[in-house]
């Protein structure tokens, strides 16, 4: 995944359109999870 490109996106607009962040940020954390399903069997 291209974070560049994600982080241009719509859902990302207010990291650079709030007053109060502007050019604030020195570290973006992002970070996520993934869900693996494991099927048991009896």
């Amino acid at each position: 995944m291209d974070f560049k490109v994600l982080m241009n996106t719509k859902e990302y607009d207010f990291l650079r359109t709030n007053d109060r962040l502007g050019d604030r940020i020195m570290l973006l954390g992002l970070g996520g999870s993934s869900l693996e399903m494991k099927h048991l069997v009896e």
